[in-house]
């Protein structure tokens, strides 16, 4: 259910428009919003969306993209989009810790925007049941609904019930126009994510009407990917996603690399690709892209984030010292933020652990227990506190 996170998440633009569903002026708006939200420029995606609500206030689109600005920026900021995350064996329990705050103000904007686009696109939908933008908006809006509240609530209730609508919605689209490959995101997402939940949501699905098939959904987005106007950078982050999941990891190193293509100022895309080599235990390729991350100087991303990445990396590789070096060094950042102190410190004792320095290792455990919980950053530290590390 991570994709419907990712979705809510990261953006190929091949086919040709079509006109029958929305006119090409407004295919390049949507356009111009998703590039700027995959080029990380949140600001100019925000901007732009509220030009489009300027400009029509009566018209949905620009509020349903709006909210998608914000749901992704916040999942950004959370560091709520890592493959390294989804691809757990606990991520889709029901009481998986990994759980993130968007912050109060960020989600009423969310939530008034998603209202707006709800309230518009019904209307234009009661005028006229067949008026395809509508409806894929409205289906558009109910997926960030899904997304913001699987990622940020843990609510698989609506996760599942949104979700469902916006499969509903889109497919009525390509019912009025099957050519609208864009409107196959959501099938793709549905068909895979079913046969991934939690028993008890999987059978909340089944009595929805929903059968789930992981290679289904997995060809349905590839041709989203292949053929898909609006969509086609969303179907190869979703899967990435999968594809890291299943173990593919050249499959989903191959999407990725595509968006950073075409995003270089994406450096989510960089670091989700070293993540990828680093699963796959290849540690030289891991190394070499965090440490090209780090000498890109990207907008936004902290430095020291990657100097924990890069501790993890060479632990992995047999190199406690240097592992210990780069840990070292992001915690002793001035800029780092405290959230990235506290994984910083997590993982140092980790090191420690590995090399049998338990004292040493307590004491950091110790330090991450007094500092704000990051993610579980707590209970992970109790437990190791109590039971030494054994990993990688």
């Amino acid at each position: 259910m991570r994709v419907i996170r990712a979705c809510g998440v990261l953006l190929l633009l091949v086919a040709p428009a079509w006109p029958e569903v929305f006119p090409e002026a407004r295919i390049q708006e949507i356009r111009a919003v998703l590039d700027a939200i995959y080029d990380l420029d949140y600001r100019e995606a925000e901007r732009r969306c509220q030009h489009m609500i300027d400009a029509r206030p009566a018209d949905p689109t620009g509020y349903a993209y709006l909210a998608r600005t914000y749901w992704s920026e916040a999942l950004n900021i959370a560091r709520g989009t890592s493959i390294e995350r989804f691809t757990t064996p606990d991520f889709f329990a029901e009481d998986s810790r990994d759980h993130v705050e968007p912050g109060a103000a960020v989600e009423a904007r969310f939530r008034d925007a998603t209202r707006r686009a709800v309230e518009l696109a019904k209307k234009r939908i009661d005028q006229n049941s067949d008026d395809a933008a509508a409806l894929f908006l409205l289906g558009v809006a109910y997926q960030n609904r899904a997304s913001f509240d699987f990622a940020f609530r843990r609510d698989w209730w609506s996760a599942v019930k949104n979700g469902a609508k916006n499969y509903r919605l889109h497919r009525a689209v390509l019912r009025i126009e099957p050519a609208f490959t864009d409107a196959r995101l959501a099938s793709g997402v549905v068909t895979y994510s079913t046969a991934q939940l939690p028993w008890r949501a999987r059978w909340v699905a089944v009595l929805l009407g929903y059968r789930g098939s992981r290679q289904t959904g997995l060809q349905e987005l590839e041709r989203v990917a292949a053929e898909g106007n609006i969509a086609a950078d969303d179907a190869r982050t979703v899967l990435a996603l999968l594809y890291a999941r299943d173990r593919n990891y050249e499959a989903a190193l191959a999407k990725l690399r595509e968006i950073h293509q075409r995003h270089p100022t994406n450096y989510l895309a960089h670091l989700e690709s070293a993540g990828i080599e680093l699963a796959k235990g290849d540690h030289t390729a891991a190394i070499r892209s965090y440490q090209d991350a780090l000498e890109r100087r990207y907008d936004g991303l902290e430095r020291a984030m990657i100097c924990n990445r890069l501790g993890v990396a060479y632990r992995r590789a047999g190199d406690p010292a240097k592992a210990a070096q780069w840990l070292r060094r992001a915690i002793e950042d001035r800029s780092a933020s405290e959230r990235t102190v506290t994984v910083a410190r997590l993982e140092l004792g980790k090191t420690f652990d590995r090399e049998g320095q338990r004292e040493q290792a307590v004491e950091q455990y110790d330090l991450v227990l007094s500092a704000p919980d990051v993610v579980g950053s707590r209970k992970e530290a109790t437990e190791l506190r109590r039971k030494p590390y054994r990993g990688v």
